[in-house]
């Protein structure tokens, strides 16, 4: 979970300075993409995070992991997907 929420931020911030319409196109679509590549559907990646949500303790300590995925990838940009 962290690692696809560590790639979800880093596509949203990458997507920031483009226009609304398409930045909304372009993060749905790699959305699916970030997800297929960690075999998940977007229907289970919703569950879970309400599932989290609903558990602050866990919650915190996936925060806590994407940090420390943020501070190993230092100053790379982006995921593995070539936006």
């Amino acid at each position: 979970m962290a690692q696809i929420l560590s790639e979800l931020y880093y596509l949203d911030a990458a997507l920031e300075p483009l226009s609304l319409h398409i930045r909304d196109s372009m993060i749905q679509s790699n959305r699916k993409l970030i997800l297929q590549k960690h075999q998940i559907n977007d229907t289970d990646f919703i569950e879970s995070s309400l599932y989290y949500k609903n558990r602050k303790s866990d919650m915190d300590q996936i925060r806590s992991m994407v940090n420390e995925l943020f501070i190993k990838k230092g100053a790379q940009e982006g995921s593995d997907i070539k936006y």
